[in-house]
Formats: structure tokens, C-alpha cells, sequence
């Protein structure tokens, strides 16, 4: 079996059970079985369930980069539309996301955000915010998205993006008109 394979079948099972019942009752091997993996499998990619968190989030965040960018060509990651097509991106896994965070696994999704709002912010490479505003526009971004999450019909996911990005633009009224360097 194909090493992503494995990755995503051990990602889905876990997901999967974790929809259904508690993260501290899941064992391992009902992660294996139901992923229809072997141990060794398992073993080469995963420690543990927290793990597999992170390798889901990460795979995640490979399938949307290539989309923004595309975006970056313009200069400007961080717009209304580019922060609409992430929220609609991860709102396709809405039950797993609210599966995780009922699990207490909310610091990973944290950090994974956090590393995806950076690269919109281009954050190393211009100096345009601060790490307290960084942590905030997280924060934020993760309250406003789980908040969608848990009423999922009530807003379209282009009012969710108007209004995150209204967020970010008031709490830095310079980004607005900067064009942000190449992030390459």
C-alpha cells in the first residue's frame, strides 16, 4: 500500500470513530481495523491519535496552499475572496473539525491555523504584524469558524469570509493597502 494511502485510510478511520465516540475510548486497534491497515503500517506514520490529528490538518493544509498560491501571483494572499475559498475548503469537513474539537484536540487545530493564517499574513517576510496580532486573527478566525461550523446554514460561507476579513482589515488598517511581497 502506498504510503499516503495508509495515511489517509489510518486519518479517515480515526475521524471516522472519533465522530461516533469519545477520543479515550478509540484504541489503536480499532483505528487499525477499521482503516484496514496492518500495525506495521500504522506504526511507520503514527505514535498516537494526536498524530494522526496533525497529519490530517497538514494534509489538509498541502491541498489548499496550491490554490492561494495561485492567489499570491496578484501579491496579495490575504483577501476577502482567498479567505472565503479556505473557509469553504476546510467547511467540507465540518463533522470531523467539530469531532476534533469535542475531542480536546482545539491546540492542534490552533496551530495548524495559525501556520495558514501566517503564510496569508506572509508574516516572515514583511513584518505587518506583531505575534499578539497574530495570535488574535487566529483566534478569531478559529472563533468565527467553529461558531459557522456549529450552525452551518444560518450564513453562506462568502458572509463568513466578508466578515473575517472585515475583522483582520480592522485590526490591521495598513494591510489593506500594502501589497505584500512574492511569497516564493
Amino acid at each position: 500500500m502506498e504510503h499516503d494511502e495508509v495515511k489517509v485510510k489510518v486519518e479517515t478511520a480515526f475521524l471516522e470513530l472519533l465522530k461516533m465516540m469519545p477520543n479515550d475510548v478509540i484504541t489503536t486497534a480499532e483505528i487499525i481495523e477499521q482503516a484496514g491497515v496492518s500495525q506495521d503500517e500504522y506504526n511507520l506514520f503514527f505514535t498516537n491519535q494526536r498524530s494522526i490529528i496533525v497529519s490530517f490538518l497538514h494534509r489538509l493544509h498541502r491541498q489548499i496552499m496550491p490554490e492561494l498560491d495561485k492567489a499570491n501571483e496578484t501579491g496579495m494572499l490575504l483577501s476577502e475572496e482567498n479567505i472565503t475559498q479556505v473557509f469553504a475548503f476546510y467547511g467540507q469537513y465540518h463533522a470531523e473539525y467539530l469531532a476534533m474539537e469535542a475531542s480536546g484536540f482545539s491546540n492542534l487545530i490552533f496551530d495548524e491555523t495559525r501556520t495558514i493564517v501566517e503564510e496569508l499574513l506572509q508574516y516572515g517576510d514583511n513584518g505587518l504584524v506583531n505575534q499578539m496580532h497574530l495570535e488574535y486573527i487566529t483566534g478569531g478566525m478559529l472563533s468565527v469558524f467553529f461558531s459557522w461550523l456549529r450552525v452551518i446554514n444560518q450564513l453562506t460561507v462568502q458572509e463568513v469570509g466578508h466578515q473575517l476579513y472585515q475583522m483582520v482589515i480592522e485590526n490591521l488598517p495598513d494591510l489593506e493597502s500594502t501589497t505584500l511581497p512574492d511569497n516564493k
